[in-house]
């Protein structure tokens, strides 16, 4: 039995408080990050850490109603992988 307890919020982003600095991983140094970030445990969304990643276009998730399904493509092969729970 699945339970639904997540459908009680409302995490719309226009609802969530965000004050989380964001930093671009190609704008900053090691030194600097951890100076002003590692240092005094400061959280931070780092931005563009994934974007030379393979997996950004080689995996493709998909959400439709209660269905997420997960497909990699390759040159050499396709496979899709699924999950049904709701």
């Amino acid at each position: 039995m699945i339970n639904n307890y997540y459908k009680c919020f409302d995490l719309s982003p226009g609802l969530v408080n965000d004050n989380v600095e964001r930093i671009d991983i190609n704008q900053i140094s090691q030194d600097q990050f951890v100076e002003k970030y590692e240092k005094l445990y400061k959280p931070v969304v780092i931005k563009g850490a994934t974007d030379n990643w393979k997996a950004k276009y080689k995996w493709t998730l998909t959400v439709s109603g209660h269905c997420t399904a997960l497909a990699f493509t390759s040159s050499h092969n396709d496979a899709t992988f699924s999950n049904s729970r709701g």
